[in-house]
C-alpha cells in the first residue's frame, strides 16, 4: 500500500466529468511476421500479465482515506481482471489516420473507472494497412507523468522482436492491509511527517522569495512571461466534455538542423513552430490578440537517476511572441523568454514541496474543483496562460510490443478549464510526434490547427536554411 503524493493526488481531486485527467498515446505497430491481428491479440494479454508486477499502477487501484482526511493510497486490486483493461475495436472504413483521430477523441473524453486500476489499452484492427494495428494506451495522470510514461512504455516493450523472458515473483499480487485502521495510521503518520517538515519548508520558501525579490529589484534581470498577464482567446474558457484530436510528425534531423541554424535549443524550435501555427489559426478566425500568447510549458523536476512511477513536474511560463509577424524575430523572443523562465523557475523550485499534506485538504480541493466546474468559473478567472505545450524526450531505439514493431508514438494529453488546447510533442527514434488534444468547444477541428503548425514548420525551416547558407 502506497500513499499518493500531493501532486499525484491533485489529478484525482481536480478531475470532473468535463475534465478527465488521463494521459495516453496513439501508437501504430507492425504485426510480427506470420501472425495476423487475432493471433497477436490472443498473445498480447499474456505478455502484459507476464510483466504486470513490474509496474504497480497496473494492478493497484485508488482507496480514499476516511472522510478524505488525507491523500488517498494505492492498494492491490484483489479482483483484478486484465480483460477489464485490454479490449479490441475495429476501426470503421477506410481505417485511416483521421478515423483513428476521431475515435481517440471519443475515448479520451471518458473517465477511467476508479473502482479498478486506472489504465486502459484499446487495440484497433481494420487499418488501411492490414499488417498494422494501433494502440490507444491510456493511464490516469495520478499514476505517472510524461517521463514516467516513457519509462513504463520501455518496461512493457522490448528492444528486439523476440520478447525477453521476465522472471515473476513467487507471490503475486502483494496483499495489502487496507483496513480503515491502517488507513488512519498512515494518514496520521503522513500528517505528522508533514508538520515536522514545515520548518525546513518555510526556510526553503523564504529562500525562494529572497531570490525572487532580488530578481524583481535588480534592473539587470527580468521576470519574462511571469511578469505578464495572458490575453483571453477562444482557447481560454470553461471546457466541455467533447474532445478533438489531430496528429503530425517532424524529422528529428530537420529540427536539429533548425536548432543549429538558429543557435537555440530544440524546445525553442518546437515552441516557435507551435507559435507560428497558433498565430495563423487565431488570425484567420479574427481572434489574434495584440498581446502575445503565453504557453504553460511543463518542466521535469525528476533527478537523472529517478525511476519512480509518479509525477515530478511543474509548469513554466513562456511568451510565444505571437504579436510578432516575422518568424525569426518571434523565435528570438521565444528563446529569450524561455531562458528567463528557466532562471525564474530555478528560483521558485527551491521551496517546492510536491508532498504537502494537511487535515481535510483533499475534501476542500475536491469540492472547490467541482464548484469551479459546475459554475463555469473559468469564464471569470484571470487568464495566466493560453495553451499547454509540452516536449517529452523518448527512446532513440526501436521498440517492440510482444514482437510487434512500434512505428509511431503520438501523445494524447489533457485540456483543462481555461486551457482548452494542449499540444504535446514526444520523440521516438528519429522523429518528433505531435498530438493536439483539445476541448471541441475551444478547437472544433484540431486538424485545422495541425495544418497551420505544419505550414509554420515548413516556413521556419526554409527561413533558417536560407540564414545558414
Amino acid at each position: 500500500m502506497r500513499k499518493l503524493s500531493a501532486i499525484d493526488a491533485s489529478f484525482l481531486y481536480t478531475e470532473t466529468e468535463h475534465m478527465p485527467n488521463s494521459i495516453a498515446a496513439l501508437q501504430i505497430l507492425e504485426l510480427p511476421d506470420g501472425m495476423d491481428a487475432d493471433q497477436f491479440l490472443e498473445y498480447l494479454s499474456q505478455h502484459y500479465m507476464d510483466r504486470i508486477h513490474l509496474l504497480p499502477y497496473l494492478y493497484s487501484k485508488v482507496r480514499t482515506t476516511p472522510g478524505n482526511f488525507d491523500h488517498p493510497v494505492w492498494v492491490t486490486d484483489k479482483n483484478f481482471d486484465i480483460s477489464n483493461h485490454i479490449r479490441v475495436e475495429t476501426v470503421p472504413p477506410p481505417g485511416d489516420m483521421s478515423c483513428l483521430e476521431a475515435r481517440v477523441a471519443e475515448l479520451h473524453a471518458e473517465l477511467l473507472d476508479r473502482g479498478r486500476p486506472l489504465w486502459l489499452l484499446v487495440i484497433f484492427k481494420g487499418l488501411e494497412n492490414p499488417r498494422q494495428i494501433a494502440y490507444y494506451s491510456a493511464a490516469h495522470h495520478a499514476c505517472l507523468d510524461g517521463m514516467a510514461g516513457t519509462a513504463a512504455t520501455e518496461i512493457l516493450m522490448d528492444d528486439t522482436p523476440d520478447p525477453a523472458p521476465v522472471e515473476s515473483p513467487e507471490v503475486f499480487p502483494p496483499q495489502d492491509d487496507d483496513s480503515s485502521a491502517e488507513l488512519w495510521r498512515m494518514s496520521i503518520q503522513n500528517l505528522m511527517r508533514t508538520q515536522l517538515s514545515i520548518p525546513l519548508a518555510m526556510f526553503s520558501m523564504a529562500e525562494s522569495l529572497e531570490h525572487l525579490a532580488e530578481r524583481i529589484l535588480d534592473p539587470r534581470k527580468f521576470m519574462g512571461a511571469y511578469g505578464r498577464t495572458a490575453p483571453r482567446t477562444r482557447f481560454n474558457h470553461a471546457i466541455e466534455k467533447e474532445r478533438s484530436y489531430a496528429v503530425c510528425d517532424f524529422s528529428l534531423d530537420d529540427i536539429k538542423s533548425m536548432k543549429a541554424a538558429a543557435g537555440c535549443t530544440l524546445n525553442d524550435v518546437i515552441l516557435a513552430i507551435c507559435a507560428g501555427g497558433l498565430r495563423s489559426y487565431l488570425q484567420r478566425h479574427d481572434d489574434l490578440p495584440e498581446k502575445p500568447l503565453i504557453a504553460a510549458v511543463p518542466v521535469s523536476l525528476r533527478a537523472p537517476d529517478s525511476h519512480e512511477m509518479n509525477n515530478q513536474v511543474t509548469m513554466m511560463s513562456v511568451s510565444l511572441a505571437t504579436d510578432i509577424d516575422d518568424p525569426w524575430t518571434r523565435l528570438c523572443g521565444i528563446r529569450d523568454s524561455e531562458l528567463t523562465g528557466k532562471e525564474v523557475m530555478a528560483d521558485i523550485v527551491t521551496g517546492f514541496d510536491n508532498d504537502f499534506a494537511m487535515p481535510g485538504l483533499p475534501a476542500v480541493v475536491i469540492q472547490s474543483a467541482r464548484l469551479f466546474d459546475r459554475l463555469h468559473l473559468a469564464e471569470a478567472a484571470p487568464v495566466a496562460m493560453n495553451v499547454v505545450i509540452s516536449n517529452v524526450p523518448g527512446p532513440r531505439h526501436c521498440l517492440y510490443s510482444a514482437g510487434a514493431k512500434l512505428l509511431a508514438n503520438y501523445p494524447v494529453s489533457i485540456p483543462a478549464h481555461g486551457l482548452g488546447v494542449n499540444i504535446t510533442v514526444g520523440s521516438y527514434v528519429d522523429t518528433f510526434y505531435l498530438g493536439i488534444t483539445a476541448c471541441a468547444r475551444a478547437l472544433p477541428d484540431a486538424g485545422e490547427l495541425r495544418d497551420d503548425i505544419l505550414e509554420a514548420f515548413r516556413a521556419l525551416r526554409e527561413l533558417l536554411h536560407e540564414k545558414q547558407n
